[in-house]
């Protein structure tokens, strides 16, 4: 589960991932925005990764398992929604009618 707490300052949001069944910390993270807490699209939780859009930005994606982060330079514009496939790891993106397929390591899989 991840829990996001109030922000410091303009620049940082701390997060915290947590074992729903032990109750206990998996990751903290302080995610630096180099912006504004305003330019954050979304913040999610897929499976054991958190993806990250600030506006103008592209999409990253933090894997908690490894604690490694990964920008999605093709990933610009904020989807309207959402639609997570668990069982084979990829995520829809839907924005003014076009759907995008995309892996969880990021890549285009269909558009």
């Amino acid at each position: 589960m991840l829990l996001l707490f109030q922000p410091v300052g303009d620049y940082t949001l701390p997060m915290t991932v947590v074992n729903v069944h032990t109750g206990k910390d998996l990751l903290q993270i302080t995610y630096t925005t180099g912006g504004r807490m305003r330019d954050i699209e979304f913040v999610e939780q897929f499976n054991e990764n958190i993806l990250v859009k600030l506006k103008g930005k592209p999409l990253k994606i933090h894997n908690v398992i490894c604690n490694k982060a990964q920008s999605i330079d093709s990933f610009t514009v904020s989807p309207d929604a959402f639609i997570f496939i668990y069982e084979r790891d990829i995520f829809v993106s839907l924005k003014s009618g076009r759907i995008a397929i995309w892996s969880i390591e990021g890549a285009l899989i269909n558009e």
